[in-house]
């Protein structure tokens, strides 16, 4: 069942800026530095050439209340990973960022002092699936395919807490010490306090296929948790206790009242595409980037769709889909995400790494 109201029309059409100087191979993700109060001035990307690239950008000066433009984009120089960079995240200072390989590895790299400057913090015994800064516990969580999550602080070699998971783990998000992750056995790990072992939640996923992605709200009540299937499942804290496995009530019981929804999306021409990529604005806003080519922009609360971006549409997968910290600009990346195997990477030949400056009417609610 559709709950969003589906009848907005796309967002009009504009040529978003491109970036410079992109990998050899499809970019896989996308992090940038910044505050609510200050603007991005550094992107950084990873590849699945295994490279982690740094770009600096420099915005035009535009009339107050029009969208954010880039002036200048800059590649700034990269770093090697031995295998492809999954994920990758800034620290709260703004000038180090942290990439998380399929050779098991979690870096550090300041990128204003060069490649140079890049150490291993971290190490699993399978790909890093994510890293996320948790600037609350001043550490690092990386999450692998080796069923564990991580916390490492970057004064230490030894990991400062491992918490191993039912199976390997495909998503993950963290707010404060609140971690959720998705797992291959359709399970969800919803953890109230990640340095306590008794605040954990584990439950089956709404989803009936493989998670893809998860991204907390703005205000921290719940998240959203998107699959290769094109749906999004909008799950509260709140409600997780009563979903437990261990719990003696079932989630179906009539008698369990719910806020938690799952709308269908990213569906072009009778075909399903996954959901790659979430992530939320400064309000309970956010975004689904798709493997059909389009970003759409959506209320959570009013369970509307806001705007849609098909730049891309069956064109390249978005691989990837950030709102800057300040909430001016959108970055996202197309290119091949690999999910059909090598035979078909031919058949998408873009790589990009785009610039959208972020209206007031694109997230406006609508009544």
């Amino acid at each position: 069942m559709a709950f969003f109201n589906q009848g907005a029309g796309a967002a009009a059409k504009v040529q978003d800026q491109t970036f410079p100087d992109i990998p050899s191979d499809s970019v896989s993700c996308l992090c940038m530095n910044g505050t609510q109060n200050t603007p991005t001035s550094i992107v950084m990307a990873g590849s699945w050439d295994s490279s982690f690239n740094c770009y600096e950008i420099a915005y035009k000066a535009t009339a107050q209340g029009q969208p954010a433009e880039l002036s200048n984009v800059t590649h700034r120089g990269a770093i090697k990973h031995d295998g492809p960079v999954l994920s990758c995240d800034f620290d709260s200072a703004n000038n180090v960022a942290f990439s998380g390989s399929a050779d098991g590895t979690v870096r550090t790299w300041n990128p204003t002092q060069g490649p140079g400057a890049v150490q291993t913090i971290g190490k699993h015994d399978q790909p890093v699936r994510v890293v996320k800064w948790m600037p609350e516990l001043n550490c690092v969580a990386s999450a692998s395919w080796d069923r564990t999550i991580r916390l490492w602080d970057c004064r230490q070699p030894q990991p400062a807490l491992t918490v191993t998971l039912s199976e390997r783990i495909y998503a993950m998000d963290c707010a404060g010490k609140v971690v959720v992750a998705g797992t291959a056995d359709q399970h969800v790990h919803a953890f109230s306090d990640i340095t306590q072992s008794g605040m954990k939640f584990e439950y089956m996923s709404p989803l009936n296929y493989q998670t893809r992605c998860i991204s907390i709200f703005a205000d921290r009540q719940g998240f959203a948790m998107g699959s290769i299937e094109g749906r999004v499942a909008i799950e509260y804290f709140s409600e997780c206790s009563t979903k437990s496995l261990s719990s003696p009530q079932s989630k179906t019981d009539p008698a369990n009242k719910t806020n938690s929804f799952v709308f269908k999306c990213h569906r072009q021409d009778n075909e399903v595409y996954g959901v790659n990529a979430l992530d939320f604005y400064h309000t309970n806003k956010f975004l689904t980037a798709g493997a059909d080519g389009c970003i759409v922009w959506w209320d959570k609360d009013k369970r509307n769709r806001l705007s849609q971006k098909d730049q891309y549409k069956k064109q390249a997968p978005i691989v990837a889909a950030k709102f800057s910290p300040n909430g001016a600009s959108m970055f996202y990346a197309a290119a091949y995400d690999w999910s059909r195997g090598a035979d078909y990477a031919p058949s998408c030949p873009i790589n990009a790494i785009s610039h959208h400056g972020v209206k007031p009417e694109d997230i406006a609610t609508r009544k």
